[in-house]
């Protein structure tokens, strides 16, 4: 009896993590901004489902693109969010990160900052000498709801 009732529990546990983490992100928007020469940025907000209805956690990747659809660099923000339903959200902790996509392509700087509900970051790449910064915000409402 004790046999089946932990292999019972072990089979629950498994699908419980499996269905978790199968959802456990959901992209919220896509959007498409372009530049004068042609060039433009692919932004992406992905939001992580938590378990705690106070706490939303979600991405931003800002990805740089040439007017020939060559992928170049990225500018990942995240941000860490508690929020009282219908009434108030803080944003507590941020991350930014610049992936490298093309070889030719260097670092320059980045930076990250948070004000109220929202987190803020940037990123600078040079590129076949154009230097080109990107910089987005994450936003979390009094409903948990990121943009």
């Amino acid at each position: 009896m004790k046999k089946l009732l932990s292999l019972a529990l072990c089979v629950l546990l498994f699908v419980t993590c499996f269905a978790i983490s199968v959802n456990a992100e959901e992209t919220v928007c896509k959007s498409v901004e372009y530049l004068a020469d042609g060039s433009y940025f692919v932004t992406e907000v992905t939001e992580t489902n938590s378990l705690a209805r106070t706490a939303k956690s979600g991405t931003k990747v800002s990805t740089y693109y040439t007017s020939d659809d060559v992928r170049v660099f990225a500018v990942k923000l995240t941000g860490y969010f508690d929020y009282t339903y219908g009434s108030s959200a803080t944003a507590t902790n941020q991350s930014v990160s610049v992936v490298l996509y093309e070889d030719e392509a260097s670092f320059i700087t980045k930076s990250s900052r948070r004000s109220g509900a929202t987190v803020y970051g940037s990123g600078t790449v040079s590129y076949l000498g154009f230097t080109t910064a990107q910089s987005v915000s994450l936003t979390c409402d009094i409903y948990g709801n990121l943009s």
